[in-house]
């Protein structure tokens, strides 16, 4: 029997590769469009600067992956004349790769072995919490961005939409609201939790440099720029502050807009306290992470107290900052995730393939290819120029410090 093989319309398939080759062409086009540009840059700057673009516009476009994408200037350098192909590669080899990827598998071993949702549900079943809808959503929304701190906003959202949807849940039960039903289904009450479990995991990213992987860009464009390296401690100073407000914004904003249809959560606080015993003591792994955990911060944290406690002249200081880089930390950190055993026999508190499923290889080539590339337009005088521009606007110093 012949039968016919199901085949792809020819006109959507001819409209799905016009739309690919219009991303794929769009960053040649960048190229050519800097390239063109009368710029006060010398070739190898002009070149740099397209090559630059030309990423930036696949980065958007995605007509293939953001590190497929990140290595052009592999080829264009060498054959331009910008750079021979060992100093192109010298452009990549950024701490921040690994600080990323350190950083990102401590979130993951945090979210793995259970330690983020127990202390979430710690917070969350706290007295006088559980029972008043804003009290509860406000608490809520500040754990996801506390745990948005030390774990990826992704990985955080995933991790926090259940506790509230299982809140949601209980409530409809308790209630006997339904979809078509009584308050409309409670419809308001998980829109507030869902968006804002997003918009604290964005806010919570703010409060420390490891929150999200971009924060490693400012980190390693400040000392690349000035010379100074920013401390644990220096970053939250301004980070934990932004974080705060703009959780205190989301939540009035979210307020307005779906206001929860509840002002009482009928058996909320028993609720949650029943899902906090469900967790019973802490586990083995729960404790070896936290104190991998502590060792991190407290790496983070050492060349601040040590000059506190010592001032900068003295020997120590110089040989603390010099030994625990936050470069330095995360590497660190690693070892100790992989080396301590787990519970289960014959494996460690993270295996190979966490890494492989859950480092964001894709983010980490983007970002050392964005570094490495800023440094190159930066090496053939980008910076300058636009220093003369902005000069030229007649921008004064009070608006424009410099």
């Amino acid at each position: 029997m012949i039968t016919d093989t199901p085949r792809e319309p020819t006109t959507a398939r001819s409209s799905g590769t016009l739309l690919y080759l219009l991303k794929l062409l769009a960053g040649p086009a960048a190229f050519g469009l800097v390239l063109a540009l009368p710029l006060a840059l010398s070739y190898q700057g002009r070149i740099a600067l397209a090559t630059f673009a030309c990423v930036i516009v696949w980065w958007i476009a995605q007509p293939i992956p953001w590190a497929v994408a990140s290595m052009l200037p592999f080829v264009v350098f060498p054959a331009a004349g910008v750079m021979d192909i060992a100093a192109t590669m010298r452009l990549y080899g950024q701490p921040i790769f690994f600080w990323i990827m350190g950083t990102v598998l401590m979130g993951y071993a945090i979210e793995k072995h259970g330690l983020a949702r127990r202390i979430a549900l710690g917070f969350l079943a706290l007295p006088s919490v559980g029972n008043r809808t804003h009290r509860l959503a406000f608490t809520y929304m500040l754990m996801v961005g506390v745990v948005s701190m030390f774990v990826s906003d992704a990985a955080t959202v995933a991790m926090m939409i259940p506790i509230g949807m299982s809140v949601v849940r209980h409530v409809r039960n308790v209630t006997g609201s339904v979809e078509d039903g009584a308050h409309g289904g409670l419809s308001n009450l998980a829109a507030f939790i869902t968006l804002g479990t997003l918009y604290a995991a964005v806010a919570g990213g703010t409060a420390t440099m490891m929150g999200v992987p971009h924060n490693g860009i400012a980190i390693s464009m400040l000392e690349r720029f000035t010379g100074r390296q920013l401390g644990f401690f220096e970053w939250m100073v301004a980070g934990v502050p932004v974080f705060l407000a703009l959780l205190v914004t989301f939540f009035l904003t979210l307020c307005a807009l779906v206001r929860p249809e509840l002002r009482v959560l009928p058996g909320g606080e028993a609720f949650l306290r029943a899902e906090r015993a469900k967790l019973g003591p802490l586990r083995s792994n729960e404790r070896r992470v936290l104190c991998v955990f502590a060792v991190m911060v407290l790496l983070f944290v050492l060349p601040t107290i040590v000059n506190i406690a010592l001032g900068d002249s003295h020997p120590a200081t110089a040989a603390v900052n010099r030994a625990l880089s936050i470069w330095v930390v995360p590497p660190a950190v690693m070892f100790l995730l992989f080396g301590i055993r787990s519970t289960e026999p014959g494996s460690a508190l993270l295996t190979w393939k966490d890494a492989e499923q859950q480092a964001p290889w894709n983010i980490m080539i983007l970002v050392a290819a964005g570094v490495a590339m800023t440094d190159a337009v930066t090496q053939f005088g980008f910076v300058e120029m636009m220093g003369t521009f902005i000069g030229g606007l007649g921008i004064s110093p009070v608006t424009l410090p410099y």
